[in-house]
Order: C-alpha cells, then structure tokens, then sequence
C-alpha cells in the first residue's frame, strides 16, 4: 500500500512540475534577457507565399491515367494488332514433285492480292421481275409455279401438241426466293 502511495505521488509530482514549467499564466510579463528567444514573439507560417498552384497528389494523377486509357482502349483494332504482332502462317505443300521441277519460278497468282469483286447493281426492271417471282412463289398454286418456271418443250407428233418439262435447275429455281429467271 505504501509503494502504491509513494507512486502516485511522484506521478503527481511530475504531472505538476509539467504544468508549472509548460504553462505560464497569461496575465504577467516576464523580462527575457535572452534576444535569440523570445516566448511571447509572434510568428507568421507563411502557405504559398508566392502564389503557385499546389502540386496535384499522386493517387490523383494516377486515377486521371486510368480513366484517360479506359476511355481510349475501346478505339483499337484489336484484330489489326494482332495481325501485326502475331502474322499467320500457312501451312507448307506437300506436294514435292512441284518444287522440285520448278524450283526458281515463284508463282505471281499466291503473292497477288486478292481482287475485290463488286457486286452486281440489279436495275429497277429487274428488281420488278425478282419481286413478282418471289410472289408467284409464295402465294400461287404450284401448278402456276411449275408453268412459269418450267423452261423445257418438247414438241409432240403434232405441231399443236407440246409437253413443258422442268429441269434441276428450274427446279431449284423455282424453290429459291431472290434469284431473276434467265431470259429466253
């Protein structure tokens, strides 16, 4: 019981010469005969004395990165940069009898680019005739259908009879929307 007393004074006792020597009252005034310090000088921290922009923090920069290249990735051919990274190969012929019988000549046709073809401009006559094809197709009996697109005649013994035959390829024809009969 005796320690337990005898440190919570000298706890006390520190506690209080703390306060004693930290904390002047505010009322007096004390003489310092020492010029470099003086308690009661007044001091002004300056903050951006010559008015320049703040540095930007770092987590910031970084967050304004990421946000400029996710709004940039999506513009990229990513097939087109994969062409160039990685090219394809092809597959080398088996066939030797070729390359040994002409080994010095290349072949113009496997380097040439491929041609683009241009589709067919369909005109408006014919663009007509496909559209009342495709509706003889849908909506006619098939009698009709078999007698507009059969392109076969045989004459019989006589030349009042003759029998209409359809081909494959009328057949066919006659099946498939969006294809002009020939002419003739």
């Amino acid at each position: 019981m005796f320690l337990k007393t005898l440190k919570v004074g000298v706890i006390a006792s520190r506690l209080y010469t703390y306060r004693i020597s930290h904390f002047r009252p505010l009322l007096t005034l004390q003489y310092n005969q020492n010029y470099n310090y003086n308690y009661y000088e007044q001091k002004r921290n300056y903050k951006n004395f010559g008015h320049k922009p703040e540095p930007a923090p770092r987590h910031t920069k970084y967050w304004y990165s990421i946000l400029l290249v996710a709004f940039i990735i999506p513009w990229f051919d990513y097939n087109w940069i994969g062409e160039k990274l990685f090219p394809s190969v092809e597959a080398r012929d088996d066939s030797i009898a070729e390359n040994d019988l002409k080994p010095e000549e290349e072949h113009p046709e496997e380097h040439a680019k491929p041609k683009k073809h241009r589709k067919e401009k369909i005109g408006f006559r014919d663009r007509k005739i496909i559209e009342y094809e495709n509706r003889i197709r849908h909506y006619s009996t098939p009698d009709k259908v078999f007698r507009y697109f059969a392109t076969l005649q045989v004459q019989g013994s006589s030349s009042d009879q003759h029998e209409i035959y359809m081909t494959p390829d009328d057949f066919l024809r006659s099946m498939t929307p969006g294809v002009k009969q020939p002419d003739g």
